[in-house]
């Protein structure tokens, strides 16, 4: 029988995503769909990105993370995929350009992020669903702070849904399942499988996000465009990392300011 695996947020961990496809005896007839944040914090997101294009029977939806390099909004995390990526990050863009917003089967609605209640999943806002920061805010308004949109859900179908890190268990409440148990900081990496929202997890072997961001800095400072930055761009950027007290970061400034 044809089984349908539903991954929380794997942030680069590819490692741990095969572990859980062979903990569950995934066969190549089985549909794989992912919340979303596929790359940036863990260090396999290229791995991660040819899996998904080059599988047959894979669903992506668009994640925050996804949806920041469509937009060209890059943080440190972002600079690092571009990097990691080399000569496939422009493909990798328009291959996001593709990827829906929300999935749904006979047994559940799959989404990133949010979920309005009382609007069909037609309507939902982009925003929403992947979970951008104008999302949040547009929530906040409607549902007041302090309050989350799965308090207020009361529909018939469960929901499953990412973005957030719940802890390191599914989060089950109001008919919704939240599955982002932060793979990417050391947590678990957690697939729920249809029929039977089966719950399924792995242990991650170690807080990959905090080794990243020591590893790439001095590779994400020397790919960026210093000689045509303004001035202004120049200085704002060394003012953000002065503070750093790796030696290699410090004198890779001192000769850009020479």
């Amino acid at each position: 029988m044809k089984r349908t695996f539903v991954i929380g947020d794997i942030h680069g961990c590819y490692d741990a995503f095969i572990k859980l496809l062979e903990q569950v005896n995934a066969s190549d007839n089985d549909l794989i769909i992912s919340l979303g944040d596929i790359v940036d914090r863990g260090n396999k997101s290229l791995e991660l990105y040819r899996f998904f294009k080059e599988r047959k029977n894979a669903v992506v939806l668009m994640g925050n993370h996804e949806r920041k390099h469509l937009k060209g909004v890059l943080s440190y995390s972002q600079e690092i995929v571009k990097v990691q990526l080399k000569e496939e990050y422009d493909d990798f863009v328009a291959w996001i350009d593709s990827l829906p917003y929300y999935y749904e089967t006979e047994e559940a609605i799959i989404v990133h992020a949010f979920f309005e209640q009382d609007k069909v999943l037609a309507e939902q806002k982009e925003e929403v669903l992947a979970g951008t920061t104008s999302g949040s805010r547009y929530l906040e308004e409607k549902y007041g702070e302090g309050k989350y949109w799965t308090d207020f859900y009361a529909g018939a179908k469960p929901i499953i849904y990412g973005h957030h890190v719940v802890g390191e268990e599914p989060k089950i409440y109001n008919n919704t399942y939240g599955i982002d148990t932060g793979a990417c900081h050391g947590g678990r990496l957690t697939a729920i499988e249809l029929p039977g929202l089966l719950i399924h997890q792995v242990e991650v072997d170690k807080d990959h996000w905090a080794a990243e961001q020591s590893k790439w800095q001095i590779p994400v400072l020397a790919a960026k465009d210093w000689e045509n930055m303004k001035i202004r761009q120049i200085q704002k950027q060394m003012d953000k990392l002065r503070y750093k007290e790796e030696k290699e970061i410090q004198a890779f400034l001192d000769q850009l300011s020479q």
